[in-house]
């Protein structure tokens, strides 16, 4: 690659947050990985602690419907619907969504969606970090893509009326907030 089209690179690692305390770009998001903010293995993010304001960014790309969180490299939908379903159709809804122009959602692990969670905000919540960018959030349960593992008729949702997470009956219904970003299989 030529040196303009790694200072492009680096720009574009700058803008998503790709770049490490020195200047460099943090390992896993070369060009070869790297395409745009959603591209790379973000999870590496996972040790950062930043504030709302740093910490979410709305997509111009997505319409302004989406948000990355660049504490763990996933994309949220900024604005989550208020239906509710059942767990399968939970992760049925997330799957043929269509948010900003794109396909790609899935019901997010317990862990990712309880990320999000700030445990400051007392309750009635919504329990989520002050200065968040995030519309129609409801102070309810969500159900997360997580199984229970000693009970496969119960699944992990996150409460952001309480901020904490809970197991229920896969018949119940919540709200669904859908995700897009890398996933690990174990957690489904």
């Amino acid at each position: 690659g030529s040196y303009a089209n790694s200072k492009q690179q680096m720009g574009l690692e700058r803008e998503c947050g790709c770049v490490g305390a020195w200047g460099g770009a943090l390992r896993g998001h070369g060009r070869r990985h790297h395409a745009g903010c959603g591209g790379g293995n973000h999870t590496l993010r996972w040790d950062q602690v930043l504030p709302a304001a740093q910490r979410f960014v709305v997509l111009a790309a997505f319409n302004n419907q989406a948000v990355l969180d660049k504490e763990t490299g996933l994309v949220w939908e900024q604005s989550p619907a208020t239906t509710t379903h059942n767990w399968i159709n939970a992760r049925a809804e997330c799957t043929s969504r269509t948010t900003g122009g794109r396909k790609g959602w899935r019901l997010p692990s317990v862990h990712e969606q309880a990320s999000l969670i700030d445990p400051s905000v007392v309750p009635p919540g919504p329990t989520l970090p002050p200065g968040h960018p995030f519309l129609n959030v409801q102070s309810a349960k969500y159900w997360s893509a997580s199984t229970l593992a000693d009970g496969p008729t119960s699944a992990w949702d996150v409460s952001f009326f309480f901020g904490n997470v809970t197991t229920n009956d896969k018949s119940f219904t919540f709200p669904v907030w859908c995700v897009r970003g890398g996933m690990q299989e174990s957690e489904y």
